[in-house]
């Protein structure tokens, strides 16, 4: 198992193990951990681990080589752990209780032997105890076996969040593994996680660039409207440069869309939504996706015409992020973007050649600035239900 001791190491080897060791599942090499061990805190975690199998596998030598390795690279910083899942539920799991007790015998001698601390860890699957049962049956429901099947996957039920009182009743003859723990968090640097809107900044055209002066002060209007944010913050002379070169985007797309003389209707919309996203911050994002999509359009793949709220913004339509004129259909800007409730934008695309558009952006922003946003399916309540019952051996 590997800590870190500082928030912005642990964000780049979590980086290291997931996009370049990734096979089924995060993966670091020894190479990478001697490479990058600064400011990382490494034990030798559950019987899965490399120690614990080596031990169980009666290769003591190997584990003391293990141990030697780890020790010369983390020094002060590698723990040996100790756990027990001791259940006392009938038809749960004691091979596993069975083979820490082996292997907890044996790790204890190894840790006074070489100088390494233990501390105490328990696998946590649920937080609390009497999830154990719903637990249980999400395993029958994930692998597709009956509750009464004699050798399908089961747990201990003991993979909870346990108190430090639980954990210290597990080793009453080694009460310094409690406190080695303690230890391992007190090393831990502290930190909050700003959940703002941090959004990347659009890379403006150079030859807009040259005119900006004459810019800024033809779009003075929309701009003042948001030279600072909701807490009375300025947004600096990026911001501003951001704000104008969308103006310019979109009353050329607007020319292009209504012509070159617009009603006053489509004035005071195109007036109205520039200056709301001025005002809530996002000059930048509507810049960043109205590029994509044009690079998608340039490289021959179709790009849908606007789903969703998105397609209510006459800004987006001019732009051709949306190819729905909103105020033809009367669609609302206000379900998209609402003044009096700021949230991010959130604008659906349908790209003919998805991967063409990450590889895109990744080549702009380069990988280490774009990610994807995962999704977590849940069960629901009654498809769940009925398959419960069904692992169950019941009827319906």
């Amino acid at each position: 198992m590997i800590l870190s001791s500082r928030i912005t190491v642990r964000v780049s080897r979590m980086r290291t193990g997931h996009i370049e060791g990734m096979y089924y599942r995060p993966r670091v090499s020894h190479e990478v951990l001697e490479k990058y061990h600064e400011n990382l805190i490494c034990s030798s975690a559950c019987m899965a681990g490399e120690i614990p199998r080596l031990i169980l596998a009666g290769d003591i030598e190997g584990a003391e080589r293990a141990i030697e390795w780890h020790k010369t690279i983390f020094k002060d910083d590698y723990y040996l752990e100790v756990m027990l899942h001791k259940t006392e539920i009938p038809g749960q799991s004691l091979e596993v209780y069975e083979k820490e007790k082996e292997y907890d015998e044996v790790i204890f001698d190894l840790a006074e032997k070489h100088g390494v601390k233990v501390i105490a860890t328990n696998d946590v699957h649920f937080v609390k105890k009497e999830d154990g049962p719903v637990h249980d049956r999400l395993i029958c429901l994930t692998t597709n076996e009956y509750l009464d099947s004699p050798d399908r996957l089961r747990y201990t039920q003991q993979e909870y969040l346990k108190s430090k009182e639980e954990m210290e009743m597990l080793f009453p003859g080694h009460p310094e593994v409690i406190s080695n723990t303690l230890e391992v968090c007190d090393k831990i640097e502290s930190y909050t996680i700003d959940r703002g809107h941090v959004l990347p900044k659009f890379d403006l055209d150079p030859a807009f660039l040259d005119d900006i002066d004459a810019q800024l002060e033809k779009y003075k209007d929309v701009i003042d409207c948001g030279r600072t944010d909701k807490n009375g913050n300025e947004r600096g002379e990026e911001f501003c440069r951001s704000v104008a070169f969308l103006c310019h985007l979109t009353y050329k797309g607007a020319e292009m869309r209504y012509g070159p003389i617009l009603t006053q209707e489509q004035a005071e919309r195109i007036d109205f939504e520039l200056k709301t996203i001025c005002r809530m911050g996002f000059p930048d994002y509507f810049l960043i996706v109205q590029d994509y999509i044009a690079a998608s359009r340039a490289e021959g793949y179709m790009v849908g015409p606007g789903r969703g709220s998105a397609a209510g913004s006459v800004v987006a339509y001019c732009l051709k992020i949306t190819n729905l004129d909103p105020i033809k259909y009367q669609l609302l800007f206000e379900r998209f973007l609402n003044p009096d409730r700021i949230s991010m934008p959130d604008i659906d695309v349908d790209f003919e050649n998805l991967t063409a558009a990450h590889e895109y952006v990744e080549r702009k922003y380069s990988s280490d600035h774009v990610s994807r946003v995962i999704t977590f399916g849940t069960m629901a309540a009654y498809p769940c239900f009925r398959e419960l019952v069904d692992k169950c051996g019941a009827s319906y």
